[in-house]
């Protein structure tokens, strides 16, 4: 196994439980289960998985043909690409974002981007390893 992934995942064991829960959370989220993301309570506002809307506009271009066989141009096809579109990104943009700012994550943010202005990553890579061998 790669020392890398050995080191992170004694990050990960590191952890608290509650984060280790939230983790998983955020792990069953990302994974590839169109079923459990459509099952999610996706209320406004938020932000629309792109990938699953680009999978579905992708299923729908290649299961349908461009044009009719009398050479009509498939509406339908491109309806339905109007609906998904619609259905997973307008209806997010129609609720208004109450966006707070938290001092504390944007210092933690601009002290991390401060840290490793000069880092290549060779020397990220030392300081890794000098702390977890």
């Amino acid at each position: 196994a790669d020392p890398a992934v050995a080191r992170l995942q004694r990050a990960f064991d590191a952890l608290a439980a509650a984060e280790r829960t939230q983790l998983a959370a955020l792990r069953a989220l990302a994974a590839d289960d169109m079923r459990a993301y459509k099952a999610l309570d996706m209320t406004p506002p938020g932000v629309p998985h792109v990938q699953r809307v680009l999978d579905e506009i992708v299923y729908i271009e290649t299961s349908s043909p461009d044009r009719l066989p009398n050479g009509i141009i498939n509406f339908r096809l491109y309806r339905n690409i109007g609906r998904v579109v619609r259905q997973h990104c307008e209806a997010y943009q129609l609720a208004p974002y109450n966006l707070r700012r938290h001092d504390a994550l944007r210092a933690f943010i601009e002290r991390s981007l401060a840290m490793s202005a000069g880092y290549s990553d060779d020397k990220a890579k030392r300081a890794s390893l000098k702390a977890a061998p």
